[in-house]
């Protein structure tokens, strides 16, 4: 039976990631690709719906966090602002013996990525219905984890924010980025080195078929990140903006 082409554009993606996907992980993106089709007109998860650019823009690009680090047995990650599930389930697929946290706030979002890790069969993947603000503040979540990723459309600053209060010290933050990844830098530094965070590095990439250019920002959490962080809910972005304004 000929291979259907989005499967190819995705195998091939994944090869060029040095990552190689077995039938049975292949199997499971074809599951999330049609879960995604399927739920989508309910709940607006994507607006890419061509397979190809699906297998490109979502899939290829949530396992690129791997050209930043090794996710091995045992790590506990955790997925802020997952909306549709990007870039945690591509993560959770490829290692499925990590600890993966999914944090959504919208409800039925979090009902469509229940019932599809449900389907998928990956026992250690969790999916949390709260805000990263508030789970920051708890004792369970509170640098406790090894890997936060973040593809959430937010500025840098703001992201660190939600993501770096729920890294443990030695672990890392990786913030998936456009082309103008390295221009966020300048205005979020004050505020990474201020949650106990230090950059790592940049890593740029190109999608497959030229199909757009990546930005990976790693942070590595150095010192603990002060009590008084994250601020309440919205108070990042508010100020992201007002100090927008004043540049």
């Amino acid at each position: 039976m000929m291979a259907e082409p989005w499967v190819e554009t995705l195998r091939r993606g994944a090869r060029e990631l040095n990552l190689a996907l077995s039938d049975q992980q292949v199997d499971q993106f074809r599951t999330f690709l049609s879960r995604l089709l399927e739920w989508d007109p309910k709940l607006n998860l994507t607006a890419i719906t061509e397979l190809k650019e699906i297998a490109i823009k979502h899939f290829v690009d949530s396992l690129s966090c791997l050209a930043a680090v090794a996710i091995t047995p045992g790590m506990k990650v955790i997925d802020v602002g997952t909306g549709a599930g990007f870039p945690g389930i591509p993560l959770a697929i490829y290692q499925p013996k990590a600890s993966m946290v999914l944090v959504e706030s919208s409800r039925k979002r979090v009902r469509f990525l229940e019932d599809l890790r449900d389907e998928l069969g990956i026992p250690t993947l969790r999916v949390l219905c709260a805000r990263a603000e508030e789970l920051g503040r708890k004792e369970n979540y509170r640098e406790k984890f090894d890997l936060a990723v973040s593809r959430a459309v937010a500025s840098l600053e703001v992201l660190a924010e939600y993501c770096l209060p729920l890294v443990r010290i030695g672990g890392k933050f990786i913030a998936q980025k456009g082309p103008k990844g390295k221009e966020e830098l300048t205005a979020a530094e004050r505020i990474l080195q201020g949650l106990g965070g230090k950059l790592s590095q940049v890593i740029e990439l190109e999608l497959p078929e030229g199909r757009g250019a990546r930005s990976l920002i790693v942070v590595e959490k150095v010192a603990i990140t002060p009590a008084n962080y994250p601020r309440r809910p919205g108070v990042a972005i508010k100020q992201a903006k007002k100090e927008g304004k004043r540049a």
